[in-house]
């Protein structure tokens, strides 16, 4: 089972990463190399994440960060598997409309982590459904056969 949890590099570089693309392509019939090199940083910058890969069979979790498809990261054991717990994390953004305002905007995102090896946490994936939050742990707890801990529950 793979999870995705997050980008690698901040949503402002996907903006860097959309425009050496387009000025890539603009280049690809005049500037070959110049144009390969900006259409590569972009495609790196695009595909760049980390995640978890957790095999319930084999007993092993792996976190990664991937680039281009490749990932790095160490394999580890899951000796003990203690839970899989759900947190409501409040994320709040601000930002500013052409009028000079600030406009701030909150939303709740449930986060699924697993605890296992002690004291080692991982995250593993995260919505702003909680119904499908919960969905995919108790698919991982099921499989992994430990129990899901709801800490949004008032």
């Amino acid at each position: 089972m793979r999870y995705r949890t997050d980008a690698y590099f901040p949503s402002a570089f996907n903006y860097l990463a959309a425009i050496f693309g387009f000025i890539g392509f603009y280049l690809l019939f005049t500037e070959i190399y110049l144009a390969i090199f900006l259409i590569l940083i972009s495609l790196f910058i695009f595909t760049a994440h980390t995640g978890v890969e957790i095999d319930p069979k084999k007993r092993f979790i792996r976190p990664f960060t991937s680039f281009l498809g490749l990932k790095f990261g160490k394999k580890e054991m899951l000796e003990e598997v203690a839970f899989i717990y759900i947190n409501a994390i409040r994320i709040t953004q601000s930002y500013y409309s052409i009028s000079n305002r600030q406009h701030t905007q909150d939303n709740v995102k449930f986060f699924a982590f697993i605890k296992y090896n002690g004291d080692q946490k991982e995250k593993l994936f995260g919505y702003k459904n909680k119904g499908r939050t919960m969905a995919k742990a108790i698919k991982l707890a099921t499989a992994l056969q430990v129990e899901i801990k709801d800490n949004t529950a008032n």
